[in-house]
């Protein structure tokens, strides 16, 4: 497997890949050298983790954490799915068990599941990984992570 380690495209300033030891221009998957205005959607990305709290400022706190990963996500060039960010003011409307049947359908028209931190303690997102895996859908627990998968895919020698 090939080291790479992430740097800032120069002529966007996105992150993007470097094989570790190369003085090669990195290969930017974002705008493959171009203008920001060149960019386009990598696919769709769902985004995971806890939301459930024992207070509404447990809950605020999650959401906060998936928020950020969020951001990633989109820095990354994808287009994030994420029912704990997006739906939550509406969250009351409906019942926890309608919630992640929802959160299954979402999932289903995405690419890949990227997960936030402490996904672990999350029951549903356990479920959510699992149907991820049933799906053959790839699965990262950062950006990071995805950013190594896909400096791969790429083929850096």
């Amino acid at each position: 497997m090939t080291t790479v380690h992430v740097v800032n495209c120069s002529k966007c300033g996105m992150p993007c890949y470097q094989k570790v030891g190369s003085s090669d221009d990195p290969i930017c998957e974002t705008c493959g050298g171009g203008s920001p205005a060149q960019r386009k959607p990598k696919g769709k990305a769902f985004v995971s983790g806890p939301y459930s709290g024992s207070s509404d400022a447990h809950i605020q706190a999650n959401i906060s954490k998936t928020r950020l990963v969020v951001e990633e996500v989109i820095r990354a060039g994808w287009i994030p799915i994420c029912p704990n960010v997006q739906l939550s003011p509406f969250a009351d409307l409906q019942s926890y068990d309608y919630w992640l049947e929802a959160s299954f359908i979402l999932l289903e028209c995405c690419n890949i599941l990227v997960l936030s931190p402490g996904w672990k303690i999350s029951s549903g997102t356990v479920k959510e990984v699992k149907r991820a895996f049933e799906l053959h859908m790839p699965v990262f627990e950062s950006v990071d992570q995805l950013k190594v998968y896909e400096a791969n895919l790429i083929g850096i020698p």
